[in-house]
């Protein structure tokens, strides 16, 4: 695939650029791409280093613990001081208690049904979903609130996983973000990965009607 030149000259702020395009890349498996990206993010525009293994730690929810590791590989290979994350994810009543309180931001009235709908699939789902995702990781600092639900609509929109992608574009939009922001997403993320945009930002649009 061509090589595209990233010139961080869009309306998009500096954190959520960053946080698009290393997950884009990631996303279209260019991760040699993203590392420079990371690197020119930590030298060049200063970007903390605790976004960045925070996004690797959320992307894990959406690519895979391989993913994940992979990305905070190379973020330690990039680190002026090798230390260990102090930070510990564990499963504990605060943790399910924080977790259904993010999933609630994001997800609002629709929160009960989508509980319902994931028990359906299998008993155990709505207890990792809430206290592993959203408590666990979601819930964490590093990355904000609307910076990781745009991480999803990014990654969502590449994977073409059309059922969550509408459902994080409402919660993205729930906890405020603008949705001419999401379109600026949509479009530099599929530009990123060579992907169709054109259902993404129908179902935007879509959205923006309702």
């Amino acid at each position: 695939m061509k090589t595209i030149r990233l010139t961080r000259s869009s309306r998009l702020p500096k954190r959520i650029w960053y946080c698009i395009v290393v997950s884009s890349l990631f996303a279209a498996g260019r991760r040699e791409e993203a590392a420079r990206v990371l690197k020119r993010g930590l030298e060049e525009d200063r970007v903390p280093e605790k976004m960045f293994s925070e996004l690797f730690l959320h992307l894990s929810l959406i690519l895979g613990y391989p993913s994940m590791l992979d990305g905070l590989s190379r973020l330690r290979d990039l680190r002026a001081q090798s230390h260990q994350l102090k930070e510990r994810v564990k499963a504990t009543s605060d943790q399910q208690a924080q977790g259904l309180k993010v999933l609630k931001r994001i997800h609002g009235r629709a929160t009960t049904r989508l509980l319902t709908n994931l028990r359906m699939l299998h008993e155990d789902i709505p207890a990792l979903i809430v206290e592993g995702a959203y408590g666990g990781i979601i819930g964490r600092s590093g990355l904000t609130l609307r910076e990781r639900e745009i991480v999803n609509v990014a990654v969502l929109a590449i994977q073409r996983l059309h059922s969550q992608l509408y459902s994080h574009l409402r919660g993205a939009i729930r906890i405020g973000v603008n949705w001419k922001t999401l379109a600026d997403v949509i479009r530099l993320a599929t530009r990123i990965s060579g992907t169709e945009q054109s259902y993404a930002l129908s179902l935007l649009s879509t959205i923006q009607q309702n």
